[in-house]
């Protein structure tokens, strides 16, 4: 297996560290980590430690009095590391990018919920749920698992109709990683400004998921007035959770299918806007990366 760590923050944002099987590689910001930041000078000189194995990869605090975090929660020990997770070590934060099998969860509820990837339903609620049409119903058995008939209706290139189911079937957070990988490294066009400010909002809030930050987010998605990509994945934040209404307001929570339908919405559009003669390559390009979030996960 393999994980990929992009930086997110600082000077040295957008660089990629690859780690592979069997590979061992220490992070700081010193000579002494394989990997090192030497600008953070809030990081240990060497803090944390990733580990992969042909089942999972592992993380693990290194004790050196500087605290990591995992999704805003301090990391005690040892953890196993999913997509979607960003790392948090001085002032330096990593997204995780994870290829392959992925064991379960250590630890305690909490650490099994930052780890989630999908929602438990099966192929036929999820159909349901999707919308899809009878065209790809058809191809629906009762023993299906979700991953089976994902994969289904990838190799009977009903691709639409997997991204669409995709985007139900992954939990809310794994969702909106997809979306924003697959615009951020898919896109054709250089990016407006408003885009980017639209996804600087989305990153904040992986690393950091606080009403403050999922209301930010629809602000700058207001800004595109939904007119890009950027624009629906940032409000594919809003609709997270919490409540819609003004923060002085009683709350008013969102419906809990509008992150599935702006994400959907967003990958559709970043799939239209290339060259119309490769759209079946954008999907399938889309809904592989989706499928690669929850391969070997087990299907629900």
């Amino acid at each position: 297996m393999k994980v990929v760590l992009q930086i997110t923050t600082g000077s040295s944002s957008g660089r990629q560290i690859p780690v592979q099987t069997g590979e061992i590689v220490r992070f700081g910001n010193s000579n002494s980590a394989d990997f090192s930041v030497a600008d953070d000078r809030q990081m240990a000189a060497v803090q944390f430690a990733l580990e992969c194995t042909a089942d999972h990869c592992l993380i693990r605090d290194l004790d050196s009095g500087v605290p990591t975090a995992i999704n805003g929660k301090s990391l005690a020990g040892t953890s196993i590391l999913a997509s979607g997770d960003v790392i948090q070590a001085g002032e330096t934060s990593f997204l995780a990018e994870v290829e392959g099998a992925v064991g379960q969860p250590l630890g305690n509820e909490q650490e099994e919920d930052a780890n989630e990837v999908t929602l438990a339903f099966s192929a036929a609620e999820l159909c349901d749920l999707a919308e899809l049409e009878d065209e790809s119903r058809v191809f629906l058995l009762p023993e299906h698992s979700p991953l089976e008939f994902v994969d289904l209706l990838i190799a009977k290139s009903q691709l639409l109709d997997a991204i669409r189911l995709l985007a139900v079937w992954l939990a809310p957070r794994q969702a909106i990683h997809w979306a924003l990988k697959c615009v951020m490294e898919l896109s054709s066009d250089d990016l407006a400004v408003d885009d980017q400010n639209a996804f600087l909002a989305v990153s904040t809030w992986l690393e950091e998921p606080t009403d403050e930050h999922r209301r930010g987010a629809m602000k700058l998605a207001e800004i595109t007035e939904f007119e890009s990509a950027a624009g629906w994945v940032a409000g594919a934040v809003f609709w997270s959770g919490g409540s819609i209404a003004p923060s002085d307001f009683p709350e008013v929570p969102p419906d809990e299918s509008l992150v599935a339908k702006a994400v959907t919405t967003s990958l559709l559009m970043l799939a239209t806007k290339g060259d119309p003669e490769k759209l079946n390559e954008s999907y399938l390009e889309i809904a592989k990366r989706g499928l690669g979030l929850v391969t070997h996960e087990g299907a629900q």
